[in-house]
């Protein structure tokens, strides 16, 4: 699974955000522990090779120019990857503070909070690795960079249904931003809330359709944080139609009903790890 399919997700849990607060279990459900550790798991995919990184590029330097395009084919991949999920971490932790703030717990958030406050440090580092090497492609920064403004725009966006339940400034990039779209929400629509999300569902799939690297860079782990996502919620409140959400949603949401078998005793262990 490709890391752009996580901001459908993110969409589709702003589109449903009502059913979802008032919904939600107190308990937390065993889902959102394994979402924090898969999500745990592909941040220390990511450490590990953005710690090699340095040493592999210096190296690279030194050999012919197929294999330094592969090399930032590879690197390209990652730092997509992080940017990519940045949207539906912020928005999933926007929906645990509404759930916790509904609730008057402290259950969900911190979980969601923890996994948010690690992927913005990995976000920094993608950002500073853009940055400071003069050595990265020309076509490579612009692309990425790009890619990052994109994903900002969005996720304020999305955000901002959000913010009539919880306090969500602490995921927005631009807080005033969050704040246009959230007036926009509460003054109505004369074109109707069901085709309003619509609409904003076929552009934002217009926005993030085609990846720059079309390999994702941890297939597995993006698939097991999405059917985490999922199974912290009762299926029911999810259309399994497809007519509101990309076709593989309905295929997710079936899976997330087999979490415990999805996430078997091999896999299980290098999670806590």
């Amino acid at each position: 699974m490709h890391a752009n399919q996580l901001v459908h997700l993110a969409s589709l849990l702003s589109h449903h955000r009502e059913a979802l607060i008032h919904e939600a279990d107190p308990i937390v459900p065993p889902a959102l522990m394994d979402y924090w550790a898969a999500a745990k798991a592909r941040h220390c995919r990511w450490a590990d090779f953005l710690n090699a990184w340095q040493a592999e590029h210096a190296s690279m330097k030194k050999t012919d120019a197929g294999q330094r395009e592969r090399h930032w084919n590879r690197t390209r991949a990652c730092l997509e990857e992080i940017l990519l999920s940045d949207l539906a971490t912020r928005v999933f932790a926007a929906a645990a503070q509404a759930i916790d703030d509904r609730l008057g717990i402290r259950e969900w958030s911190p979980v969601t909070g923890s996994i948010h406050q690690r992927q913005h440090e990995f976000r920094g580092r993608a950002m500073q690795l853009l940055l400071v090497d003069p050595d990265v492609p020309f076509k490579n920064r612009l692309a990425l960079d790009q890619l990052r403004r994109r994903v900002e725009r969005w996720t304020d966006f999305l955000l901002a249904p959000w913010s009539r339940q919880a306090d969500v400034s602490s995921f927005a990039f631009d807080v005033d931003r969050v704040a246009d779209h959230a007036e926009t929400l509460a003054n109505g629509h004369r074109i109707g809330n069901e085709t309003y999300w619509t609409l904003a569902q076929a552009s934002l799939e217009g926005a993030f359709r085609r990846p720059m690297f079309t390999l994702p860079f941890s297939a597995r782990l993006n698939r097991q944080i999405a059917v985490s996502i999922l199974g912290c919620f009762p299926q029911s409140l999810f259309s399994l139609d497809g007519e509101d959400a990309p076709a593989w949603v309905p295929r997710l949401l079936r899976t997330a009903r087999q979490t415990e078998q999805l996430l078997d005793a091999a896999l299980r262990p290098s999670y806590r790890s």
